[in-house]
């Protein structure tokens, strides 16, 4: 039967799996040859490639008599090589090695020249396989649930203790687009980031283009008064356009001349109510932003000071005018009377959110390896937060001593575990061994 008419057999793995067994070497390294029976030594693998081009980069590898320096192509068969269309690709050119499972067609570069192939079918160790079939049939909350009793403690706080750096690297991605809009502005950086996670994820981005409406100068300027940074927020969110009590319509009138002052224009923004504690509604968070800003001054400026997570936290428990006793919104009495402050968890919140991300790209910014632990140690001092994900990891018998520990599970489940990335797990690895 030709090349082209033989039936390939299905194989229930993907690269990733190859990537994998060639990466740690978890095949049998003996007396192994290519496709056309020359003897090859692998000494040294290559760099695993994240981008585009080949799988393994800068390789070095003895076929033969002859020790080639270049990079190694991983397919499930041989012919995937003309599936992706790599003949055409420059970048692949300079491919010393081309690793398969199954070889089913010989591979040529542009000039002619055959690519040496490396099967590994009967290769690979069995046990490892069951094992991998095993966690990609999973129908549990994690893949691994059913054996992850099997790992030890010091696998799981060195996995954690990667998790982390992950996950604050995940959240600068974010920041650092900010930052370059404001030209590296971290005080104001900071108010954004506080406003974001302060009125919750309905709201963070209505906050932000408020923010940014006002601009930095505007909130500096006002945020030297209480009643100037209250009604300039107020006023330009919205909140005032029907101001009947005494209070708010002498925040109306302070925000009309401030508008005026700095010739501000009109914006409409789309707050949201909906499934909402009235403790989270946005008049009132919005009031405890203007609270923040006017009672903690220079905020970026004292978070950077050393300070850990303990004097910080006390940067949020603000006053806020005695109206706000009897108003979750401007306009509607509230049943009870009561002091509206800034929740706990709310503050953990900004904490975990918005100070230790800004702090740690700050560090990676300034090339400032304290500043970076700086942010991983407040994350060790603030409580762990609790929501279905670390509640379902401390079901496995998974501990979860405070927030570091929090922020590391929730990247695991959802960067990893979600998302089948075992065999990129310091768990994973650990249980296929």
């Amino acid at each position: 039967m030709s090349e082209k008419g033989k039936k390939r057999k299905r194989i229930d793995f993907n690269e990733d799996f190859l990537h994998y067994v060639w990466r740690l070497k978890r095949f049998e390294l003996k007396n192994l040859s290519t496709e056309n029976d020359e003897e090859i030594t692998i000494i040294n693998g290559g760099t695993w490639n994240h981008d585009a081009g080949p799988d393994f980069l800068n390789a070095k590898i003895k076929i033969g008599e002859t020790t080639w320096a270049g990079h190694v192509e991983i397919h499930i068969h041989s012919s995937d090589w003309i599936r992706h269309h790599h003949e055409l690709d420059d970048a692949y050119q300079n491919v010393i090695l081309h690793v398969v499972y199954a070889h089913d067609k010989e591979i040529k570069l542009a000039d002619g020249a055959i690519i040496p192939t490396l099967s590994l079918k009967d290769k690979i160790e069995k046990d490892l396989y069951a094992k991998y079939l095993r966690l990609k049939d999973h129908q549990e909350w994690v893949p691994c649930q059913s054996m992850i009793g099997q790992t030890d403690g010091f696998t799981w706080s060195f996995w954690k203790d990667k998790l982390l750096v992950e996950r604050l690297e995940r959240k600068t991605a974010f920041i650092k687009k900010l930052s370059k809009d404001l030209h590296h502005d971290w005080e104001f950086l900071l108010i954004l980031l506080v406003g974001r996670y302060l009125v919750g994820k309905q709201n963070a981005d209505t906050v932000e283009d408020l923010l940014l409406h006002l601009g930095p100068s505007t909130v500096r300027k006002c945020s030297q008064s209480s009643d100037q940074i209250t009604a300039v927020l107020l006023g330009m969110g919205g909140f005032l356009s029907d101001p009947k009590e005494e209070y708010i319509k002498k925040l109306d009138q302070e925000y009309r001349f401030l508008k005026s002052k700095y010739e501000l224009s009109t914006v409409i923004l789309p707050w949201k109510y909906m499934r909402m504690r009235p403790s989270a509604f946005p008049d009132l968070r919005v009031a405890q932003l203007a609270a923040i800003l006017s009672q903690s001054p220079r905020l970026f400026s004292r978070v950077i000071e050393n300070l850990s997570a303990n004097e910080i936290a006390p940067f949020f428990e603000i006053n806020l005018h005695q109206y706000w006793d009897d108003h979750y919104r401007i306009g509607q009495s509230a049943d009870k009377s009561s002091k509206k402050k800034i929740g706990k968890t709310t503050i953990q919140s900004i904490l975990i959110n918005a100070i230790a991300p800004l702090l740690f790209y700050y560090g990676i910014q300034k090339d400032r390896d304290d500043i970076k632990q700086k942010a991983i140690g407040l994350l060790h001092n603030v409580p762990k937060e609790n929501n279905v994900i670390t509640r379902n990891w401390k079901d496995l018998g998974v501990t979860c001593d405070h927030a570091g520990d929090s922020q590391s599970l929730i990247q695991l489940k959802t960067e990893y575990c979600a998302v089948f990335r075992c065999l990129h797990c310091d768990i994973g690895h650990k249980l296929l061994r």
